[in-house]
């Protein structure tokens, strides 16, 4: 994952800049809170920060008082929930991300009634996410890394683009307006998720 680290988008504008990459730090608190609550998947491939952010989240964890009367029903949560295949359970939580607002209160930015089936499975992730990441200090953790994401969506944004405009994204700029009546295209990357930097997958069109 760059993992818990990193929530980057691949946008596709149709009237600014092609491609752009950005980090997420809301993505970066739901794949975090996975992380420490067991989502191993490709853990022996992925980016070494993903390891380096797990350990500095474990100690945290450890040197903070009450920090496990907030981690613990968070992990119950995530047991309880838990997807039979670990890629199916890694995509409930990303699509989670992308209808939550900043942190620390991650509001919904639709209805509940209107999230996807597999974002809707997992909402009641919320709230507890919301008291771990203020009991463990994620913020200040999030910002000490934030330089190495900035560097990692420069790295990755001319690679990223040319794979993404070679495969035409699946649509064509009409049948975007016409089914989702924006303007761009969020892609979540790969390797912001576990595994290797190569991979994107397309989750949702934003406008």
């Amino acid at each position: 994952m760059l993992a818990a680290v990193l929530g980057t988008a691949l946008v596709w504008a149709q009237n600014s800049t092609p491609v752009s990459l950005e980090t997420s730090e809301t993505l970066f608190t739901v794949l975090t809170a996975i992380n420490i609550c067991g989502y191993d998947q490709e853990l022996d491939i992925s980016d070494p920060l993903r390891a380096q952010v797990r350990s500095e989240v474990a100690k945290a964890a450890e040197n903070t008082a009450g920090a496990q009367d907030a981690i613990g029903p968070m992990c119950l949560f995530y047991r309880q929930h838990q997807a039979p295949e670990a890629a199916h359970d890694l995509s409930h939580y990303v699509s989670l991300a992308l209808y939550l607002g900043e942190p620390p209160k991650f509001t919904l930015k639709v209805r509940e009634a209107e999230l996807p089936p597999d974002a809707d499975a997992v909402v009641g992730m919320v709230p507890l996410m919301e008291a771990f990441y203020q009991k463990i200090g994620l913020h200040a953790i999030w910002e000490r890394h934030q330089v190495r994401y900035t560097e990692l969506t420069q790295i990755y944004h001319v690679p990223l683009a040319k794979m993404t405009f070679d495969t035409e994204i699946f649509f064509k700029d009409a049948l975007i307006r016409r089914i989702w009546g924006g303007n761009s295209l969020s892609i979540w990357t790969r390797w912001a998720l576990p595994g290797r930097p190569t991979r994107a997958t397309m989750l949702r069109i934003t406008s």
